[in-house]
């Protein structure tokens, strides 16, 4: 990354990287997570984002399913729009999980 590109293990040839962004997701050390040191670090930006609060995200969710249900041509039954609030708790619970 500093230098431009790296060696290709295989070959022993060195391998010139041009115009390419890296982009990683990291969590924070624990269980099978191993630290990331600084010297790697260094190359990116780090930005972090708060969780989000269960309100917040059940008006997320809640807005895409209203979305979602009248993009439809044909109205969907009142059986399937009335889910609505237990889909989004399902899904909610299942976020959190993660």
């Amino acid at each position: 990354m500093d230098n431009m590109g790296w060696y290709d293990l295989e070959t022993k040839e060195w391998k010139y990287l041009c115009d390419i962004n890296f982009i990683a997701s990291m969590l924070p050390q624990s269980g099978g997570r191993n630290t990331v040191t600084m010297r790697y670090l260094r190359h990116y930006m780090l930005l972090y984002v708060e969780p989000f609060e269960r309100d917040s995200l059940t008006r997320i969710f809640s807005n895409i399913l209203e979305w979602y249900y009248s993009s439809h041509a044909n109205p969907l039954p009142k059986s399937i729009t009335n889910l609505r609030d237990n889909l989004v708790s399902s899904t909610i619970e299942v976020y959190k999980q993660i």
